[in-house]
């Protein structure tokens, strides 16, 4: 594989690397991860040709986010891809306005939290309106970056209408505004992502 290839996204004008890095791993899944280590991740990744970086808010519940952002800082942004995704909002669950029936409890392994040294948040699914310019606007704010090329509807395994007629239509409308490129969608199952590319012009999707 030619790391350096580069293919379009759809049918909007946006050339993305074949290959990207996952900062799953860089939000402390499974271990605790240090912002040198992330740091050093990154600039070993772009030494390397990796110029795509592929971020969420539920990994490491918003610091795999701060850690490449604050790494990302050293790096040129109009040589460099970066996406993230919406569908979660990181909220306080002690907070009496919180969602309870909401909590995506996926992130929770065998009665243990699958990252380790994050703030005391959790996600909650939210695929409106709303809870999309939220998302998008704090992700902003915890990378520092002031745009992003991609934004993708991450896991609406639960709710998909609320995805379709929430979240894409708000994504389209910034789409159309020029303030995001490409629209994706990623989960871990092909049969919703098969129903997704009949109901909406989506521009990429992920398969976990």
């Amino acid at each position: 594989m030619n790391i350096l290839e580069t293919r379009q996204i759809g049918r909007t004008k946006l050339q993305m690397p074949v290959l990207g890095l996952g900062a799953n791993p860089l939000g402390g899944l499974y271990e605790p991860i240090s912002q040198k280590d992330v740091v050093a991740t990154i600039e070993r990744a772009f030494q390397s040709g990796v110029s795509f970086y592929d971020l969420a808010p539920v990994y490491g519940y918003g610091n795999a986010e701060r850690n490449v952002g604050f790494a990302l800082k050293n790096l040129p942004r109009d040589e460099i891809f970066v996406s993230t995704k919406i569908g979660r909002l990181l909220l306080d669950p002690n907070d009496p306005a919180t969602p309870k029936a909401r909590e995506d409890v996926m992130v929770i392994w065998d009665d243990e939290q699958l990252y380790k040294g994050t703030d005391p948040v959790r996600p909650y699914f939210d695929f409106s309106r709303d809870g999309v310019m939220r998302s998008i606007e704090a992700s902003l704010k915890r990378t520092g970056l002031d745009r992003f090329d991609a934004i993708h509807i991450h896991d609406p395994d639960l709710y998909p209408d609320e995805a379709i007629d929430g979240a894409f239509r708000a994504l389209s409308d910034l789409k159309d505004q020029g303030v995001i490129s490409a629209i994706g969608c990623g989960m871990n199952q092909w049969e919703m992502l098969a129903d997704f590319a009949d109901r909406a012009p989506v521009d990429c999707f992920w398969v976990a």
